[in-house]
This record gives C-alpha cells, structure tokens and sequence, in this order.
C-alpha cells in the first residue's frame, strides 16, 4: 500500500508593513553666511497611503541651535534618535563643538549597537543644521556613524538628484537667500521627479552670528515653484539652439530673444506691477512715467466718491420774499 504523502500547508507571505515609512528628500547647505535645512513634508507607505507631516524638528539652547532632517524606513526610530540627542542637550549643553560630537556619537552608539556597515541600508538618515556660539555646521549621520559635511549633503530617496543639482549650483560665497532659493529650487525637481518625494517643501535658515531661526512661507515658495517652472522653460530650448543650426544665426537670436521675453515674464512675478508697466511702456517706446501718471489719475477719478447734491442754505430773513 502506497502511503499518501501529506498535502503541503499553505502559508501566504505576509507583506511586512511598517506604519510611517519616510520616503523623503532632505538637504542641508552650507555658507558663508550660515546653513539652510530642507525637507519635503510627504511621508509614505508606498503603494499603500501618502500623508503629509513636518520631517524637520528644531532644538534651541542658550548655546546650541539644532535642525534635525530625518529619513529611513522607521520614522518612530528616527524621531527617537532626535529625541534622545535633544535631551541629552537639554541636560548639557557641550561647551564646544568637539564636546557636541561627543555627546552625538554617545547617543547614535547607545541605540545602535550593531556596526551599520554589514547592513544594505541604513535604518536612519539624519541631517543635522548645527549653530554652536553662532557658528553654523552641518552632520550627515546614517545609523551611527556620522560625518561633518564642510559644503552640502542631502539624505533620503530623492539623494541621486538632489547630490546632482547641488554640485551644480552649490557656492559659498552666496548669500543665505541665495543659497534658499537653490535649496528650495533643488527640492521641487525632487518632489517632482523622484518617487515618494512631494508634499510641501520645508526650509529653515540658520545665520551666522544670531540667535534667529527663520521658517519660510508657505505661499512664498509656492511663488518660487511657479517661477522654478517658468525658468526652466524658458531655458530648455537654449539646450540644442547652438549646436544644431550652427550658421543659421538669425533663428539663433529668434530663440535666444524668445527665451529672453519668457525670462522677463518670470521676473516679473517678484517685481511690483508699477516696475512692470514702466518698462514695457518703455520697451514699446512710449513714456512709462507720464502713461502711469495718466492711468493713476483715471483710477483715482473712477474711485472718488461721488460728490454730495448741495444742501439748499436756509432763507435769509434780511431778504425780502417777493420777487
């Protein structure tokens, strides 16, 4: 008699999910005039929900500002690790930048035991914006090693391109708005062309020399992202406008002065309508000055109220009534 072998068990895989995946690009850049941190504000579980939360976490001392910006597949252990850090700061504060890395590498060991490089990715990227006595560094630190990063450094899933542009652009001797607009125009490629990066972008200046800490506006780099759009499509063009019709010159200036009109639509989204309309005026060669004269006056006539019908004077009894 044959004996029956016993059907196999089905056992389905269980797609192991963890609840908050960060998904995210964070930058830092560093200047002459102090440290910019940045972050996208999606955080996602890939094929399953996007929702939006504030990745950059801030510390304030009397001698230390701290930016955190995190990434990694567990943001319950990221914001762990920014706690711990923050409290030991509260608890201390180094009195150098050499004690503060002290403290940084007693934190990252203690909750990391094991060595990160046998492992194929991190568990937890952090950028740290650093202003110790008013001098500004940035910290790269993936599980628990960390490095100072002496010009840019980004972390997350958007690193690839954002790495990329900021060697483009990246300078020194820019000036911290400068070096926000270039953080805040690497951030939107990023949230537009890297999957799980999108959301709001997050960006925090850090100077040199104060205390400040300043947040950008919502609505005003959602007026850079306009122009970001409107800048690169003016410029694309320009790509193949020399090397492919080399002696054809006039359809070389017919593009170049195409590109230059779109470059002044651009700028005039941060330029009062006044500035705009004198100088078109004057371009088209007519007198901007006198025109918005004229116009200023028209507008003012339209709106004055109008004038009040005359109240007759009561009679006067010196006056005779008959005609």
């Amino acid at each position: 008699m044959l004996a029956l072998k016993p059907r196999p068990v089905f056992r389905p895989k269980i797609r192991r999910l963890r609840w908050r995946k960060r998904v995210t690009i964070a930058a830092g850049y560093l200047c002459d005039t102090g440290v910019i941190i940045c972050a996208d504000t999606q955080e996602s579980i890939q094929g399953f929900v996007k929702t939006s939360t504030e990745k950059v976490k801030l510390f304030s001392g009397s001698s230390y500002t701290v930016a955190f910006a995190g990434a990694g597949g567990n943001s319950v252990q990221i914001d762990m690790v920014v706690q711990e850090i923050c409290d030991e700061l509260k608890e201390e504060e180094p009195p150098s930048l050499v004690g503060f890395k002290v403290l940084l590498h007693g934190v990252l060991d203690r909750l990391f035991p094991q060595p990160y490089y046998p492992k194929n990715d991190p568990e937890v990227e952090l950028l740290l914006a650093v202003r110790e006595n008013q001098q500004t560094h940035l910290f790269v630190v993936f599980d628990n090693v960390f490095a100072e990063s002496t010009e840019y450094d980004c972390v997350g899933s958007g690193v690839v391109l954002a790495k990329s542009m900021l060697q483009q652009h990246w300078k020194r001797s820019y000036s911290l708005v400068e070096a926000y607009i270039v953080s805040a125009y690497v951030l939107y490629h990023a949230k537009r062309w890297v999957d799980g990066c999108g959301g709001k972008s997050d960006i925090f200046l850090l100077p040199n020399g104060t205390e400040n800490v300043t947040r950008l506006g919502t609505d005003e780099i959602k007026s850079l992202e306009s122009y970001f759009e409107l800048f690169d499509s003016a410029l694309r063009p320009l790509l193949i406008a020399c090397p492919s019709e080399p002696r054809n010159d006039a359809r070389f200036k017919d593009q170049l002065a195409d590109s230059n009109r779109n470059l002044w639509a651009a700028r005039a989204m941060f330029q009062d309508f006044e500035q705009v309309f004198k100088r078109l005026m004057k371009e088209a060669g007519i007198d901007g000055e006198k025109m918005w004269a004229e116009v200023t006056e028209s507008v003012d006539q339209l709106l004055k109220p109008p004038s009040p019908f005359p109240v007759p004077s009561p009679p006067d009894s010196s006056q005779s009534q008959k005609p």
